[in-house]
C-alpha cells in the first residue's frame, strides 16, 4: 500500500521517497523508502503501479475545473483518514510471549485495527501499541473473568461427577413414563462417558 500524495507536475522519483506497507505487518510498521531500496523487492511492481497513478492524476488535474479539481483531493484527504484510522487499535483478542534469539520475553497481543477486517489482525509487541494500553487492560480484565469463571464451572463439574452413582432404579426427577431395563443401561451408560470426559453416540 503506498500512500496518495497531490502533485501539480510529476515528481523527481529518484528523489522521492515512498510510504510502504509490508506485507504481513500493521500500518502501525510503515516505512519512507527510496526508490533504490525497492526496486529490487518483490512487490515493486505495486510501486510502478503507483508512480503510473501519479502521472495520470498530475494529467487529469491540468484537465478539469477547480472544483473537480477539490473533490478529488476530498478523496485523497479521506484516503489519508484512513490510513490514520487503520493505525488505531480497536481490539486486542489474543495474547502470547514471544522469546527472541537472545532469550529475552516480550508480551505480543493480536490486535484488530480500527477499519479493519479480523484477517488483517496482526501481533504486536506491547511496547509497539503502548499508546492503547487502555485496550491492553481490557484484554487482559476479559482473561482473568474468563479464568475465573472457568474454575467455578470446573468446581461444580467435579463436584457432580464425584456424587455420580450408577443407576438401579429410575431416578425420581425423571417423570414421564418408567424407564426399561435397556433404557436405564443406556442412561447409565451415558452418564459413565460424561464422567470420564468420553465422547459416545447412543
Amino acid at each position: 500500500v503506498l500512500l496518495s500524495h497531490l502533485f501539480d507536475t510529476e515528481p523527481d522519483w529518484n528523489e522521492m521517497e515512498f510510504l510502504i506497507k509490508w506485507k504481513g505487518q500493521s500500518h502501525l510498521h510503515c516505512q519512507w523508502k527510496p526508490l533504490t531500496e525497492l526496486q529490487n523487492l518483490s512487490g515493486f511492481k505495486k510501486v510502478l503501479n503507483y508512480m503510473k497513478k501519479v502521472v495520470e492524476d498530475v494529467r487529469f488535474r491540468k484537465s478539469v475545473s477547480r472544483e473537480e479539481i477539490e473533490v478529488h483531493d476530498v478523496s485523497k484527504e479521506m484516503d489519508l483518514d484512513l490510513f490514520k484510522q487503520n493505525c488505531q487499535v480497536e481490539r486486542i483478542f489474543a495474547g502470547r510471549i514471544s522469546k527472541d534469539s537472545s532469550g529475552d520475553v516480550t508480551p505480543e497481543y493480536l490486535v484488530k485495527w480500527q477499519g479493519l477486517s479480523y484477517a488483517e489482525a496482526t501481533w504486536e509487541k506491547d511496547v509497539d501499541i503502548a499508546f492503547a494500553q487502555d485496550a491492553i487492560d481490557e484484554f487482559k480484565a476479559r482473561e482473568a473473568a474468563m479464568m475465573v469463571q472457568g474454575k467455578t464451572v470446573d468446581a461444580q463439574r467435579k463436584r457432580i461427577k464425584g456424587s455420580l452413582r450408577k443407576l438401579d432404579e429410575q431416578p425420581e426427577w425423571l417423570k414421564g413414563g418408567k424407564l426399561r431395563d435397556y433404557q436405564l443401561e443406556g442412561l447409565n451408560f451415558l452418564v459413565n462417558s460424561w464422567r470420564n470426559d468420553t465422547n459416545v453416540i447412543l
